[in-house]
């Protein structure tokens, strides 16, 4: 790619006080197959320059799709002239926290290129998985099957002398299954998505991931309601990656946190068990959260945020970090060019404990362990709602009979401070999907098996 560098010389002889550049190209395909049809099939490509300037604590931000050198040269002076135009307006004026120069190189490791494999081939994939799980049994009543790919090439240049570029590539496979009989219905939710290549599909099969969906679904139309009430729950590694990521993630994000959280006010205190340590990493490169550097050209580094049960730190931007005069964290981050960097998630896990996975049910007289996320919500406040795809009855250390229409609830810090076993197991599975606010973001979380308690409902 050509030298940017002219575009951060104009902006700066233009009077401002800091300028970035961030150049971004999204190459997106997806093909979406429902009750055995092919819903859509698309394949795209967005392209452009994001360039912000800041003057006098106020920020101008002009965006284009043309990448000719003219029309870059304007663009930075459109940027320039909001924020001269803005800064009397401002009452509080931004300021970034220091951060040193970051000259980053990253491409993802890909073994096999999903370029290599057609449209056409992406399309027969999902309307193979669709029909294997329709013709599973007569008591699937709905499906529905994606294949959804981001390739991305990344460069962010900004005045304090930060240079750097990546290209990135997640493919992701999701899928649903409801099944029912009489008037119980019963919806199973499966999927992959990492950052790589298709060789993604050899660490999960789909074909392996279908069954296990169909086999759940039809099985627990059978299943009871689980009984309500507060129980000892044993979570497996995707639900911990829910509750760490929706629960208390977003509660610990700054800009949040500045309007009030949980979390607001809470470092250096007890919030956990302290047997939990709570991470968010960008430099895991093979999850679906790998983020080397941010969209302000912050490496992308592990950040601690609960340690031994003690609140050390938030996700930060520059601005935030500025004003918790702190570190900003490299959680800033934009969909696509056109975007403004938020203060978004990365990689958010518990860290792995010191007890076998058997060793935690064994020990475990009376309670329930829960297998799969399903939807749900949590506020600004830590409660949360989550559905859970199966729960099954612990007694003596034994695991006895499943429930269906399982949900979970309760305020995420309180079911931190029970926590009274950790496994040795730890699995990052929650990449498939997406985390919105206000945009998009590609994320993942996970954890090991944890046991707790929490409030049990059914529907």
């Amino acid at each position: 790619m050509e030298d940017l560098q002219f575009l951060i010389d104009h902006g700066l002889s233009r009077g401002a006080d800091f300028v970035e550049v961030r150049y971004q190209k999204r190459s997106r395909t997806m093909a979406n197959v429902k009750k055995g049809e092919l819903d859509s099939a698309t394949s795209g490509v967005l392209e452009g320059y994001g360039i912000r300037a800041l003057k006098n604590g106020s920020w101008g931000f002009a965006v284009t799709s043309l990448l000719d050198r003219a029309t870059l040269l304007h663009k930075v002076e459109e940027a320039v002239r909001l924020a001269v135009s803005s800064a009397p307006a401002k009452t509080t004026k931004s300021e970034l926290a220091t951060a040193k120069a970051t000259k980053i190189k990253a491409v993802a490791e890909v073994k096999d290129d999903p370029k290599d494999h057609s449209l056409e081939e992406k399309i027969k994939l999902v309307l193979e998985l669709d029909k294997f799980i329709t013709e599973y049994s007569n008591e699937i009543a709905s499906t529905s099957v994606r294949y959804d790919e981001n390739l991305v090439e990344k460069r962010y240049i900004n005045s304090e002398g930060s240079d750097c570029y990546l290209f990135d590539v997640k493919p992701e496979l999701f899928m649903m299954v409801i099944a029912k009989k009489g008037d119980v219905m019963t919806e199973v939710f499966e999927g992959v998505c990492r950052t790589g290549g298709w060789e993604i599909f050899k660490t999960k099969d789909p074909q392996a991931m279908a069954k296990r969906a169909c086999e759940r679904a039809v099985r627990l139309l059978s299943a009871k309601v689980v009984p309500s009430g507060t129980h000892v729950a044993i979570l497996d590694p995707e639900l911990v990656g829910l509750l760490s990521h929706e629960a208390i993630g977003h509660t610990v994000e700054a800009d949040l946190v500045i309007s009030g959280t949980a979390a607001t006010g809470k470092i250096g205190e007890k919030v956990a068990s302290d047997m939990v340590t709570l991470v968010d990493d960008g430099t895991i490169p093979w999850c679906a959260g790998w983020v080397p550097f941010d969209d302000e050209g912050v490496e992308g580094k592990k950040t601690v945020v609960i340690e031994k049960g003690v609140l050390k730190s938030y996700l930060h931007s520059r601005e935030t970090a500025a004003k918790f005069n702190v570190e900003p964290t490299g959680n800033s981050r934009a969909w696509n060019y056109r975007d403004i960097p938020l203060i978004r998630m990365r990689a958010t896990y518990i860290e792995a404990g010191d007890w076998d996975r058997e060793e935690i049910i064994q020990d475990t007289k009376d309670g329930l362990v829960l297998f799969g996320s399903g939807s749900g919500q949590a506020d600004s406040n830590a409660e949360f709602m989550f559905g859970v795809q199966e729960a099954c009855k612990i007694h003596n250390g034994e695991i006895g009979e499943s429930f269906r229409g399982v949900t979970i609830s309760g305020s995420a810090y309180d079911v931190l401070k029970s926590v009274d076993a950790l496994g040795k197991d730890f699995s990052l599975d929650l990449g498939r999907g997406y985390c919105g606010k206000m945009q998009i973001a590609k994320v993942d979380a996970g954890g090991p098996t944890v046991r707790c308690k929490m409030l049990f409902g059914g529907v």
